[in-house]
């Protein structure tokens, strides 16, 4: 009879209320402070949590994994140095994994990536979620829109002054779809990376 230790990764959420970065540790881990939390189903609890600002570092996979509260994007960066390798988990369905999706096709792998969260009021008054990536000093931008049209097949929306709420939900839902079909399809493969379904979901609450 043998054992083997279970394979464990150090896990990172984006907090949406906040903006930054969260990563779930014990009590009594210096720096971390405890937030109170209820999620979408009606669970309360308390968890102990590190908050960083930005992570920077090599991306070594891109993967998803389907969860109780939907898809997530999985992305793991490797710090080329004695610190843990950690993974990054955006809700596919948030503004920042939506921004993420949007940005993926246009990271270049083989460089340093920093990511920064970020949520704020502009100066019209709308609020503003998503993750602002840079490589050296240049932003990633949006691979699907160059400023004027729509790129890389994403969808055009149809009869945009005739649409309600609810056919703004179907096309949001469809283009978001449409980013995730692509990062499976032409990001993925890089890495050997594939849509799982996940035991316990990681889901930011």
């Amino acid at each position: 009879m043998s054992l083997e230790q279970k394979d464990t990764k150090r896990i990172i959420n984006v907090l949406g209320s906040a903006g930054d970065f969260r990563e779930t540790v014990p009590e009594g881990t210096e720096g971390a402070k405890k937030r109170e939390y209820e999620t979408s189903d009606g669970k309360k609890g308390s968890k102990y949590e590190l908050a960083y600002k930005s992570i920077g570092g090599k991306i070594t996979n891109v993967e998803f994994f389907e969860g109780d509260y939907g898809k997530n994007l999985l992305i793991t960066f490797d710090f080329e140095d004695d610190t843990d390798a950690v993974t990054v988990s955006f809700g596919c369905n948030t503004p920042f994994g939506e921004d993420v999706l949007k940005k993926l096709p246009n990271i270049n792998f083989n460089e340093w990536v920093v990511m920064t969260p970020f949520n704020f009021d502009d100066d019209k008054g709308k609020n503003r979620k998503g993750v602002s990536i840079k490589q050296g000093d240049e932003k990633v931008t949006n691979a699907y829109y160059d400023g004027e049209k729509n790129l890389l097949d994403y969808p055009e929306p149809e009869n945009p002054d005739e649409m309600d709420s609810d056919d703004w939900k179907m096309y949001f839902t469809a283009a978001r779809k449409h980013t995730i079909k692509y990062a499976e399809e032409n990001i993925l493969p890089q890495f050997g990376g594939a849509t799982t379904v996940a035991t316990e979901d990681e889901e930011d609450f």
